[in-house]
């Protein structure tokens, strides 16, 4: 396998432990703040909250970035790749390569968005939650 891949490889298993990570942290969290004050839970959400704001940008940029790619998988095609392999044209692979990198990882940061949103989702479920059962 070449550097370049490992790297890349490297890279994603980095950021898909962190996704996991997180997830992880929710559920354990899940668990223990239904008896926590409200006051933590309004901190956690406004932590949350923050969050998705942070991600919101990514997002979009990742979204952009899978329209390219989109519209570069079209425009090539499979048999144009298959072309590409054939004749050895190795700059127009790498160009191609480079490009579904870009998409995985903008997928990745589209997942992350999506993370931060079910984050925010579940703390505001469980303030909500909490405040009606002390009414």
């Amino acid at each position: 396998m070449s550097t370049k891949t490992e790297k890349f490889r490297d890279s994603l298993n980095a950021r898909l432990t962190k996704i996991q990570s997180q997830i992880d942290g929710v559920k354990s969290e899940l668990k223990a703040n239904y008896q926590d004050k409200q006051a933590a839970l309004a901190k956690k959400l406004d932590a949350a909250r923050a969050s998705v704001a942070a991600k919101k940008q990514q997002a979009k940029t990742a979204q952009a970035k899978a329209q390219d790619w989109i519209k570069a998988k079209a425009e090539a095609g499979s048999d144009r790749i298959q072309t590409w392999r054939d004749n050895h044209e190795k700059s127009k692979l790498d160009r191609h390569a480079n490009r579904a990198e870009q998409n995985a990882e903008a997928a990745i940061y589209y997942a992350e968005a999506a993370l931060a949103n079910a984050i925010e989702a579940s703390y505001e479920a469980i303030t909500a939650r909490v405040a009606a059962d002390l009414a």
